[in-house]
Formats: structure tokens, sequence, C-alpha cells
């Protein structure tokens, strides 16, 4: 009777123990640490490889290309894991999350119709505005804009340069010069 009583509080102490020192134990699936893998607890050194530390740990890069493994948790889903990171599920370890792209490193980032502002203090998808449209297709898309072309080559009857507009003055061809906001009226 008292060996039984005995053996469920060492049993649970020692199933705490082992989870609290998540990383500090690695072992093969045969159950036998290798010893190029020792030791693979918090701090210790790795190589830039999942498989090297042991679950409940990732291999982290201190900044100065040197990793270490490091003690993050264990988890069946993203949930499971702090703010910054999500759950290697084949792991059953957080790690950190994969930082989604700003719109200044992907522009597919931003929606039909967006563009990227890169003017404040950092990247952000914002409407487009006429002026952001930098040819005639995507200017003479947006209903709301006008493309504004300017003339080549433009003369007038008698064969003198003029601008654009002016009475009698034709042009050989004309370019996409800006997108402008149509005129309400």
């Amino acid at each position: 009777m008292f060996r039984k009583s005995l053996f469920t509080p060492l049993f649970a102490l020692s199933a705490s123990l082992l989870m609290v020192t998540s990383c500090q134990f690695y072992f093969e699936d045969n159950g036998i640490a290798p010893i190029d893998r020792r030791p693979m607890e918090p701090g210790a050194e790795c190589t830039p490889n999942p498989d090297n530390c042991m679950q409940g740990c990732y291999c982290a890069d201190d900044g100065n290309g040197n990793f270490y493994c490091e003690e993050t948790g264990f988890c069946n889903v993203d949930e499971d894991c702090v703010n910054d990171q999500e759950c290697d599920i084949d792991r059953g370890t957080c790690v950190p999350a994969t930082p989604t792209p700003t719109c200044d490193q992907d522009p597919a980032v931003c929606g039909e119709g967006e563009v990227c502002d890169t003017e404040g203090d950092a990247p952000v998808c914002r409407p487009a505005t006429c002026e952001d449209h930098q040819d005639v297709d995507t200017c003479s898309a947006d209903t709301t804009c006008t493309p504004v072309f300017t003339g080549i080559n433009c003369t007038d009857p008698n064969g003198a340069d003029c601008t654009e507009g002016s009475a009698d003055c034709s042009c050989e061809s004309f370019v996409f010069a800006s997108c402008i906001l149509t005129e309400q009226g």
C-alpha cells in the first residue's frame, strides 16, 4: 500500500522534469543519443537544420552566423505558440513565424486597385490615385481618371513648330504624359 502511494508522486515528478527540460534530451529513433549531436540543450551549438535540436527547440541564428538551440515550446497548431511564432507541425515545435512580405518586397501583396505607399514609417497598401498610374492602360482602366498625352513633332499649316492644343496645330504622334482625375460635371 505504501509503495503505490509513493510511486504515483515520483512518477508525476519525473514526468514533470522531462517536460520542463524539453530540449535537454535528443534521441534518435532507437532511443540512443548520438555523440555528434550531444548536447542539444538550450544554448548548445547546432547547424541550421531543424532536426539538430530536440522537439521544443529550434536552431536559431544569433545574427553573427552562429547557431544554437533555443527553447520555444511544444505545439500541435499555430495557436499553441506565442504571437511571433508558428507551429512546425512535423516536429511539434514552435518556431519563429515566417514574416509576411511587405508591399515594397512583393507588389502582389497589394490588391487590385491598390499601390504600395513607402512614404510613411512602414510600407502600406492604399487605394491608387490617378497620379499613381504610370501608363495609359492603367489610367484608362480607372474610371475616375483621364490619360493626358503629349504631342510629338507638332506643326502648324505653315510647317512651323507649334504647341499641341493651339489652333491649327497637328502632331505626328502622341505619347502618354500623365494621368489626371476626371473632371466631374
